[in-house]
């Protein structure tokens, strides 16, 4: 009886459930079609603050989690300071007015404003190499910069723009950092997780040859992150079993048997320099993980006794 009266209900405001749908469907049609693509780039990067740190069974000599905590905190905050979101909007600005296909093309319309008018490009492109190359931020007060300011938010590539769509997070339970941007243009979304890198690591050194051997480094060695984080999970499985042996041998061998030759076989013999040190590191990961994998399929492990 009363699924009949609830069938009845329905259809005394057929119309309305109707229309309502339609509506309904037809204002998510039009969010989807008008809605501007959003295309996504990542980056990982590796900070090392717990890769020397041994795990101990006395709490005294554990592992700080608070203090590797606080370090996250301040790198985190490193890469969305002031100055290295805006050494990062001066690369995107200085790419926009070399490049044949910039990132960012502004319309008639946006052409035609003040912003865009009163500034000489020229003039422009060279304050904004002074500014990168002595980790300055534009002067507001300043009537020639406060002109270059504007234009970069014509752009949107102000502070504020940037923060709106860049993510920067910790990868729980590990070293690394997520760096996530996301635009309307693909290529620029790439360009900002991998410039931004460079630019937190200029806020440390000023010496170029510093900055791009560590720039290769943290690409290099972010490439075995998937494989380092499956072999942390297989070396453990073996220590929580009872086989402390099995992952005594296969870091002996991968560390120091593997990895360290082959370090200075690439670096040295091939000629490879700080590239074949930085190579050896995801080479020598992937082979641990492997290694730990087929030793763990066999199920030796499951004959220890604890």
């Amino acid at each position: 009886m009363d699924f009949m009266f609830f069938i009845n209900a329905l259809l005394r405001k057929k119309w309305v459930i109707v229309i309502c749908t339609v509506a309904g469907i037809g204002a998510a049609l039009l969010f989807t079609f008008t809605k501007k693509n959003m295309y996504m780039s990542a980056a990982t990067y590796s900070t090392g603050f717990t890769m020397k740190q041994q795990v101990k069974m006395t709490t005294d000599e554990g592992l700080n989690i608070f203090e590797i905590d606080q370090r996250f905190k301040n790198v985190i905050e490193t890469f969305k300071s002031p100055v290295v979101i805006c050494m990062l909007s001066y690369d995107l600005m200085l790419h926009d007015l070399d490049a044949k296909m910039p990132f960012t093309t502004l319309t008639a319309k946006e052409k035609s404003k003040p912003e865009y008018i009163n500034v000489s490009l020229d003039k422009a492109r060279q304050i904004l190499l002074q500014k990168r190359a002595s980790k300055e931020i534009l002067k507001a007060y300043d009537p020639e910069e406060n002109k270059i300011y504007q234009l970069i938010q014509l752009y949107q590539y102000d502070n504020e723009s940037i923060l709106d769509q860049l993510t920067v997070d910790r990868v729980q339970g590990t070293d690394y950092l997520n760096i996530i941007y996301k635009s309307q243009n693909p290529e620029m979304s790439a360009f900002v997780v991998n410039t931004i890198g460079k630019e937190f690591i200029s806020f440390f050194t000023n010496d170029e040859q510093v900055k791009q051997v560590a720039t290769k480094a943290l690409r290099i060695i972010s490439t075995g992150y998937i494989f380092y984080g499956v072999g942390m999970v297989m070396i453990n499985a073996f220590n929580g079993a009872g086989d402390t042996w099995t992952p005594t041998w296969v870091n002996l061998f991968g560390f120091w048997l593997f990895q360290i030759p082959l370090a200075y076989l690439l670096a040295k013999y091939f000629d490879w320099g700080p590239t074949g040190v930085f190579a050896a590191i995801p080479i020598s990961e992937t082979s641990i993980t492997i290694a730990s994998f087929i030793l763990f399929k066999r199920g030796k492990w499951k004959t220890k006794k604890v």
